[in-house]
């Protein structure tokens, strides 16, 4: 029986195993390893800038929201969304 399979497949010119993507570093394919650079990239800019701005320079975070309906401001424990 496999040695049937094996000449139709090699008959209609096709390969048993896939073709795989070449692994490049950590063994991850080239545009994994590009997203997960990128994340790391992005991720230390995010803290970077929480520890300048929010940590050093002492600016609160500011938790308001911005109402589009009538164009002013409020809190999000004013409209419910704060426990």
């Amino acid at each position: 029986m496999n040695t049937i399979l094996l000449i139709a497949v090699y008959l209609q010119g096709s390969t048993i195993v896939p073709p795989v993507e070449t692994m490049t570093v950590f063994g991850m394919p080239t545009s994994m390893f590009l997203v997960f650079v990128a994340t790391i990239l992005v991720g230390s800019m995010g803290a970077i800038h929480y520890v300048v701005v929010h940590v050093i320079l002492g600016k609160p975070v500011n938790e308001n929201i911005i109402d589009r309906g009538t164009g002013g401001t409020s809190s999000i424990e004013e409209n419910g969304g704060g426990d």
